[in-house]
């Protein structure tokens, strides 16, 4: 046998209008927090021809913000001119590799479209996935477009390796979408109106 004794029912919280105009203030706040997609960018060395003079080195961070950062195992990566990107200390024989990184915070990004444009004939350049799997090995200039984000490259080439490089598709660390977090407070907001009109 059940007794019940001292049972203590609480009204259910009702909403009123400044509550109701506090939370749509919050919620209009947090949405303007959440971060824009990267859009496409464009990096073709002509507006650093003031900063990098000929033969200039290049910190493989320099570009960072824009979502990619150059380095080069033979040594220096230099901008000639500020027109083109080359690698190797002395001469312009090397290997010039590019990673992909979320211009906020630094984390590893991949690219769905790649184009790079080499100055000369014979450059050669590998794509990999964040795994490092190849995904596909080109000779000179190249359009890539496809399914497999690309995570890094590697070109081998014999004087200047890029002229122009442009990546589209920069897809970060993974963040709720603003759709995504409008449905969850339009539930939300559902929720609290079916229990209105149950009291």
């Amino acid at each position: 046998m059940f007794a019940y004794r001292n049972l203590i029912f609480h009204k259910p919280i009702i909403c009123t209008d400044t509550m109701k105009k506090f939370l749509a203030r919050a919620v209009l706040a947090f949405a303007a927090l959440v971060p824009a997609l990267s859009q496409a960018t464009v990096i073709d060395f002509t507006a650093l021809g003031s900063t990098h003079n000929q033969d200039s080195p290049v910190d493989g961070n320099t570009w960072a913000s824009l979502g990619i950062i150059f380095s080069s195992p033979q040594g220096l990566v230099t901008a000639c001119g500020g027109t083109c990107l080359t690698a190797g200390a002395q001469s312009y024989t090397g290997v010039v590799n590019g990673s992909f990184v979320s211009p906020v915070g630094g984390a590893t990004a991949t690219v769905n479209t790649l184009s790079i444009t080499a100055i000369t004939g014979n450059a050669q350049t590998q794509l990999f996935d964040i795994s490092n799997n190849l995904i596909a090995t080109y000779a000179s200039s190249f359009n890539y477009s496809g399914t497999v984000g690309v995570a890094r490259f590697s070109t081998a080439e014999n004087y200047d390796a890029f002229w122009e490089l442009s990546f589209d598709d920069l897809a970060p660390a993974n963040v709720p979408e603003p759709a995504s977090l409008a449905l969850f407070g339009l539930g939300l907001l559902g929720v609290a109106a079916a229990r209105r009109r149950k009291q």
